[in-house]
């Protein structure tokens, strides 16, 4: 469980117990309090933190120790550019860090069939810069869907 909390942490980069047990566990509440000792454990170990709430839920992200940790175990691909959420959270985006959660989730579990195997295909608060115009926007969520023609797929969440 502590693994998989890792690895989704490391995809969506927040979190909520509700979204983690979405995709970690087959249960509904019980589910919810699997997740919320496993991310007590993480916590202890200095690999996972809440700084922060979307209403009642605590939101969750990797400190960089645990960024490291996830990186060590060779699952995702390499994102050197990848914050920690921690001041996303404490500037007061932590309830849009969650929308764009259940944004990914959602669209996993409707237009993938429920393919959490695709959860690492996915990118968060994404730089487009195009260097030849100037122009540089972000995007909440990437996906580069996996078929034959490599097509990405860009999201945009509203809270």
């Amino acid at each position: 469980m502590r693994a998989d909390a890792l690895l989704l942490l490391g995809c969506v980069r927040i979190a909520t117990a509700r979204q983690m047990a979405q995709v970690i566990t087959a249960e509904d509440r019980d589910g919810r309090s699997y997740v919320r000792r496993a991310m007590k454990e993480l916590a202890e170990l200095g690999l996972a933190e809440t700084n922060g709430k979307d209403g009642k839920h605590q939101i969750w992200n990797l400190p960089v120790a645990g960024q490291k940790a996830l990186a060590a175990r060779n699952e995702l691909p390499p994102r050197p550019k990848a914050g920690t959420a921690t001041k996303a959270v404490n500037a007061g985006f932590g309830p849009h860090g969650v929308a764009v959660t259940d944004t990914i989730l959602a669209y996993t579990d409707t237009v993938l069939s429920g393919g959490h195997e695709y959860l690492a295909d996915w990118q968060v608060e994404v730089n487009h810069a195009i260097k030849e115009t100037g122009l540089s926007f972000n995007t909440d969520a990437v996906l580069a869907v996996p078929t034959q023609t490599s097509e990405v797929r860009l999201f945009r969440a509203e809270v």
